[in-house]
């Protein structure tokens, strides 16, 4: 039996190595390709959350027209946040009648007096519309509890100097501040244990679910 050279082995080894070296490159590259692939659908991910409020403003929007009778009405805004993100038009939020139209208001109902050291507001859709918040009792007139701009902020926090009993809180808005729809998903006030109080009744100036369209 004949041997192979020394030449032939050679060139053996050196074909292996360059295919070897072939996959390798192939691999490095479509590994590449993958990484930036990541990165290109967790950007898209973040300008989505970008654009998803942004697009609520556009030109013939409205909230979903297939809505159900208790979709968008003030006792959504009850009962603990349930809408699943920020920046999401939500038949499980309250929605005023009209967009841009001006004054509005939600009134909350705890069922009875907490002794509250803080009201917190989960705004699902286009916040910065409060203007007032006012609390009290189950009867009589409310005190103003807070007067101002929250901003952008989507969960923002009225912080009480002392402990406050109240059974009711209203939040009067203005619609002209944020362009678009403005939706409450739910209101929660926190005494002084830090437990968690959430609305049981709830009323409002105006709701889309409501509203012929």
């Amino acid at each position: 039996m004949s041997e192979s050279s020394p030449h032939a082995t050679s060139a053996k080894v050196w074909k292996g190595l360059a295919v070897a070296g072939g996959l390798y490159l192939c691999w490095f590259y479509f590994d590449q390709r993958v990484v930036r692939l990541e990165e290109e659908i967790a950007g898209l991910k973040e300008e989505v959350k970008v654009l998803a409020p942004l697009s609520n403003v556009m030109r013939g929007y409205r909230p979903d027209s297939s809505a159900n009778s208790n979709d968008y009405l003030p006792q959504q805004a009850t009962g603990p946040a349930n809408v699943p993100e920020f920046g999401q038009d939500h038949p499980l939020a309250w929605c005023p009648a009209t967009q841009n139209g001006g004054e509005e208001w939600l009134e909350l109902h705890f069922g009875e007096a907490v002794l509250a050291m803080e009201i917190r507001l989960h705004l699902n859709l286009n916040p910065g519309a409060v203007r007032q918040v006012l609390g009290g009792a189950e009867a009589g007139e409310l005190s103003e509890l807070w007067l101002g701009d929250f901003g952008a902020e989507p969960e923002p926090v009225v912080s009480l100097k002392s402990p406050i009993p109240l059974v009711r809180v209203r939040f009067n808005l203005d619609t002209t501040r944020v362009e678009g729809w403005n939706q409450v998903d739910a209101v929660a006030l926190i005494d002084e244990s830090g437990a968690v109080h959430w609305a049981r009744k709830a009323r409002a100036s105006s709701s889309w679910g409501n509203s012929p369209h």
